[in-house]
């Protein structure tokens, strides 16, 4: 019989050394800030909008919001955090087509609610000033 570490088993039956838990966490935090940080992008909203309101969105389609070699990095990012979902049908031509998942719909619904905060309070700082 073979024994496996934790990593492989994928169960907690040990504890795993600090030095794991460390490295576990330092990923978790990294991937956290670069989501955060896709998000924080101009086009990123834009995108997702558009996905939205569109079904079937190819590349060709969205050109108007980056260039496609940054579409493609982008898409990728989107997908990584599986915000977005490609899909490939292969005819005579290959054709390559984009959706939200519905995590995606749930971060652009949250991603719309945190504008229309900024957007209040910001009116009520302005009245604020205003008196």
């Amino acid at each position: 019989m073979t024994k496996t570490s934790n990593d492989e088993k994928g169960s907690s039956d040990t504890k795993s050394d600090p030095e794991t838990r460390v490295k576990k966490t330092f990923l978790v935090k990294k991937n956290q800030k670069d989501f955060f940080i896709v998000l924080g992008r101009n086009s990123t909203k834009k995108i997702l909008e558009f996905l939205d309101n569109h079904k079937n969105v190819q590349l060709d389609n969205l050109t108007q919001f980056a260039t496609p070699f940054t579409l493609k990095k982008l898409f990728q990012e989107l997908m990584e955090f599986n915000l977005i979902k490609c899909y490939i049908q292969m005819d005579n031509e290959k054709k390559v087509w984009y959706q939200l998942t519905e995590k995606g719909t749930k971060i652009l619904q949250a991603l719309r609610e945190l504008e229309s905060i900024l957007r209040s309070s910001h009116i009520k700082m302005e009245a604020f000033q205003d008196e």
